[in-house]
């Protein structure tokens, strides 16, 4: 079937990609900050040893073995957010694409998720769980942006 004149494919060109991919960048950026900022805040309540060597595995596996449950919801708190921030600040960058960008964006946190469980080792239950998070917290930071009405859309691409 062909696209036709009302379809998204229409509608995207090279402004409209050239905005999903700031509102991406932008997304992950900001979703990134958010996301140290909650690990930092758990740091407060899951104190490291002191001189805890953050190269060496075995001393940060060792760590990580002994933490208790709270500060692995902290970090699902974390990831969730910067998933859930990304997705909205993507969403609301590339308005009339907003679910596009926000699973794009979605799915570089589901990267970044996926490796930051191949280095730092953490219980099999939380990676499971982690790794559902970011695509649904994505979209959802994505229906929380308004879809622009049909004249809004059309301001924009006659500008």
């Amino acid at each position: 079937m062909a696209p036709t004149q009302n379809s998204e494919f229409a509608m995207l060109n090279g402004k409209t990609i050239f905005w999903i991919i700031i509102g991406v960048f932008a997304g992950f950026l900001i979703g990134s900050l958010v996301n140290m900022m909650i690990v930092l805040a758990s740091l407060l309540f899951y104190v490291p040893p002191d001189g805890l060597d953050w190269n060496d595995q075995a001393a940060v596996a060792q760590f990580i073995g002994g933490l208790p449950l709270g500060a692995f919801l902290f970090a699902l708190a974390a990831h969730g957010a910067h998933s859930l921030v990304a997705g909205w600040i993507a969403a609301a960058i590339a308005r009339p694409f907003r679910y596009s960008a926000a699973l794009l964006v979605g799915l570089l946190t589901l990267a970044a998720g996926y490796m930051n469980l191949q280095d730092i080792p953490h219980p099999a239950w939380f990676g499971y769980l982690d790794l559902l998070l970011y695509l649904p917290l994505a979209a959802l930071g994505a229906s929380l942006v308004k879809q622009p009405d049909a004249k809004t859309v059309e301001a924009t691409e006659s500008a």
